[in-house]
């Protein structure tokens, strides 16, 4: 998939039965199209970040607050954000402030094939975890 066509999915009605759990939807989403800089940049040869049904599922439990309209700006979120290398192994955290002040993060497998969108919540702090490097 190209980056218009995941823009596409992501204000589909496909997009809305995933987001709010009906159960005829997939296990996961791709949620942005990750370019070459991208895919060197997160160590990773996919070029689709994918959300899983089970970690939409859980933060939404956790953070109420984050919408669906949050979500469909992932794509943004991924080309213009500050990137941090350092919470974990092949993990990154993601500092952006547009409409709302986001912070995301993702991993890559283990394999550095594919890329999984892990959290996004709307917060003020903007600061990357002590030791983090910035790659972006």
């Amino acid at each position: 998939m190209d980056d218009k066509t995941i823009r596409a999915h992501l204000d589909s009605s496909e997009f809305d039965a995933f987001f709010y759990g009906n159960t005829d939807s997939p296990a996961q989403f791709a949620v942005a199209f990750l370019d070459a800089e991208n895919r060197a940049l997160f160590g990773c040869d996919g070029n689709t970040l994918w959300l899983s049904r089970h970690s939409l599922d859980e933060h939404k439990e956790r953070h109420p607050e984050v919408g669906i309209d949050d979500y469909r700006s992932i794509p943004d979120i991924i080309q213009r954000a500050q990137v941090w290398h350092g919470c974990g192994t092949k993990r990154y955290l993601l500092l952006w402030i547009g409409n709302k002040p986001y912070r995301a993060a993702l991993k890559t497998d283990s394999h550095g094939v594919g890329a999984w969108f892990l959290s996004l919540v709307i917060s003020g702090k903007q600061k990357p975890p002590k030791g983090a490097v910035r790659l972006r």
